[in-house]
């Protein structure tokens, strides 16, 4: 399914979108890590499953393993020297600092929400999730209330001033929910736009 140009005008002429707003409430301590970084490894399965388990590489170890994926071409050459930037930082949660996230798909497994969430035990920070309405958004929400502290702060749109369930559909509600990150997002801070959403198998192709 994809909108007609006239379904994409009827939602302009829409009530705009409200916000849900959902604050931590743990009162959990974060202690940084910055000596080493965990990537998921096939050759280390505990359990007798297909549970995998972390494998942990330490900065230079990492930054050997960045290169190695840009040479193969399982990641863009231009993803190595931002993601060296994280490594060298001393503090890589200051990189969230001044920043608004927003989550395009934040419910999607390859997102950086569950990062967003560890560093949000301790720290201001503040994301806009768009996903849509059900169970895992529902679930999303109760664990950023469990697991982040009171000045981490999710934001989520409300179809209408009458919704009780938060989400909105990112090809039906485009218009809409472009209007709102506009309208919702702090003048003050820098936006950075994620774009996560896939549909499964052969429907995101």
């Amino acid at each position: 399914f994809f909108p007609t140009k006239e379904s994409h005008q009827k939602s302009l002429l829409d009530p705009p979108m409200t916000t849900k707003t959902i604050r931590g409430e743990s009162t959990k301590t974060f202690v940084e890590i910055t000596s080493s970084i965990p990537i998921a490894s096939p050759h280390r399965i505990y359990g007798g499953g297909t549970n995998y388990q972390n494998v942990l590489l330490d900065k230079d170890q990492g930054k050997s393993q960045l290169e190695a994926w840009a040479e193969y071409g399982c990641i863009e050459p231009s993803v190595v020297p931002s993601a060296m930037k994280v490594l060298d930082t001393p503090f890589p949660a200051s990189l969230v600092k001044n920043k608004v996230f927003v989550l395009l798909g934040i419910t999607s497994a390859m997102g950086p929400i569950q990062s967003l969430m560890h560093m949000g035990r301790t720290m201001g920070v503040h994301v806009l999730g768009v996903a849509r309405p059900g169970s895992k958004l529902e679930k999303l929400s109760s664990k950023w209330t469990a697991e982040t502290g009171p000045d981490a702060v999710l934001e989520l749109p409300l179809k209408s001033s009458s919704a009780i369930k938060p989400g909105a559909d990112l090809i039906a509600d485009g218009p809409k929910i472009a209007r709102w990150i506009v309208e919702t997002c702090p003048k003050d801070k820098q936006i950075v736009i994620c774009p996560l959403a896939y549909l499964d198998a052969e429907a995101n192709v």
